[in-house]
């Protein structure tokens, strides 16, 4: 049961940091650092934030899930 639970946190930390990069990609297309863009340039730095965060936490209870793990064996 560890195994499966460690795979789906896994797997949503996959999730997360490919959301990162497909943002990250279209940032670059788009050009949205350019000065009268502004606005776009800034809700976009929250949404990256945000993904950011989510892949922290992400990390942080698969890290907890291996240790529970390891002390269980």
């Amino acid at each position: 049961m560890a195994f499966s639970i460690l795979g789906l946190v896994l797997a949503s930390q996959n999730s997360a940091i490919t959301r990162f990069a497909i943002v990250l990609r279209d940032r670059a297309r788009l050009g949205i650092t350019e000065p009268d863009k502004t606005i776009l340039a800034h809700s976009l730095q929250q949404l990256m934030e945000k993904i950011l965060g989510e892949v922290l936490i992400v990390a942080l209870a698969s890290a907890l899930s291996v240790r529970l793990v390891l002390l269980t064996t």
